[in-house]
């Protein structure tokens, strides 16, 4: 009961947390996507924890089931609150301006200045409780709570979360090179290419979902792309601002 009071109470207090009634739909992707970052990291941190302990396979199972306890949703609101309240703390500290969260790259720097890691273990240790106890295993689930927890304050943690970023940002910069693609397929008219990048941008659109940018300009071109297809034709200037506008 005190498990569930506590996880509770840590629920309320994150909807006081929660920077989405300060900051626009924009920031608000960018720092759900660097949450999601953050999880992963824990999560193959963990697993190395666990296969680097001196123990048999039966309780390395039971760890297992342990670690995939913090993928359930109470736990990731449990970790989204460390984040958001970590970035809330960071711009206030570093006397920043919220809009730099536009930038993904930005957010680690500054949700570690606020917290980022003391934040997690804070979380981390309220979640451990409801495996400790009488549990005949306790020794062992103490141990690798201890072990994750040291391994979110190294700097192989940060290193990690740097890791995540970049693939965020190279995919944001692979995906605007296939825009700039289309439209010079399309400044030469080549139908096929049109075609062919349009389908692969939509494809992709998925891994981008958080940055607004590329999505409307996914837009923009997959309006472009049908209007062509039904003309055979480049378009008016017209046409392409009602492109630009739906």
């Amino acid at each position: 009961m005190e498990n569930i009071i506590e996880l509770s109470t840590y629920n309320k207090v994150d909807k006081n947390l929660d920077l989405d009634s300060k900051i626009d739909l924009d920031l608000v992707k960018n720092r759900n996507e660097f949450a999601n970052i953050v999880e992963n990291v824990i999560d193959k941190g963990a697993n190395y924890v666990i296969r680097g302990m001196p123990i048999n396979n039966h309780i390395k199972d039971i760890l297992i089931d342990v670690k995939d306890s913090l993928k359930t949703k109470d736990v990731k609101e449990i970790l989204k609150t460390a984040v958001n309240s970590s970035i809330r703390e960071g711009l206030e500290v570093l006397s920043l301006p919220k809009e730099i969260l536009k930038d993904i790259s930005k957010i680690k720097d500054i949700a570690v200045s606020g917290g980022l890691r003391e934040g997690i273990n804070a979380s981390i240790e309220i979640i451990s409780k409801k495996y400790l106890g009488e549990n005949v295993y306790s020794v062992y689930i103490k141990d690798f709570f201890d072990k994750v927890k040291d391994f979110i304050m190294s700097n192989e943690f940060l290193n990690k979360i740097n890791a995540g970023l970049t693939k965020c940002v190279k995919k944001i910069d692979d995906f605007k090179n296939a825009c700039n693609e289309w439209y010079q397929a399309y400044d030469k008219f080549d139908l096929e290419s049109i075609n062919h990048i349009a389908n692969v941008l939509n494809k992709k659109k998925s891994n981008i979902n958080f940055d607004s940018e590329c999505m409307n300009q996914n837009n923009v071109i997959q309006n472009m792309t049908q209007l062509i297809n039904n003309k055979k034709d480049k378009l008016s200037e017209l046409q392409m601002q009602i492109c630009s506008s739906i």
